[in-house]
């Protein structure tokens, strides 16, 4: 992700949104989450100062260099995008959807999204020049 936004972030908005925790001990019992490098086990966030030092941890162990953004602690954003438990998309001008990648782990393709993203950038330089 990180080499498409470097490619990319002077033709297009790059945000990364934190949602729900994906594997909180308190719900799926996966055991020792230090591989994260916050501290342990992560239980899911109940209050948005929780869910904030959860996603600030995410964002420096996965050195995620786009802006990073915090879902509500009422999950709007994860509703409205059935974002859970990864996904990537890609919005137009206009706020429709271009691209929606398949429920990540497995459906997260930056690769794909990538060529999404070319694409749309020029349909819209063709549009510019007509």
């Amino acid at each position: 992700m990180n080499q498409a936004y470097k490619k990319h972030q002077d033709q297009a908005t790059f945000r990364v949104v934190y949602i729900r925790e994906a594997h909180p001990e308190d719900e799926w019992k996966t055991g020792d989450t230090s591989r994260l490098g916050l501290g342990g086990v992560i239980n899911q966030p109940k209050t948005e100062e929780e869910r904030l030092k959860v996603a600030t941890g995410c964002k420096a162990k996965l050195e995620l260099e786009p802006p990073f953004l915090m879902d509500t602690i009422d999950n709007k954003a994860n509703s409205i995008y059935s974002a859970w438990p990864d996904r990537i998309y890609i919005i137009n001008s206009e706020g429709k959807i271009h691209y929606k990648a398949g429920v990540g782990p497995h459906g997260f393709h930056v690769d794909e999204a990538e060529a999404s993203l070319k694409q749309l950038l020029q349909e819209a330089r063709s549009v510019a020049k007509k």
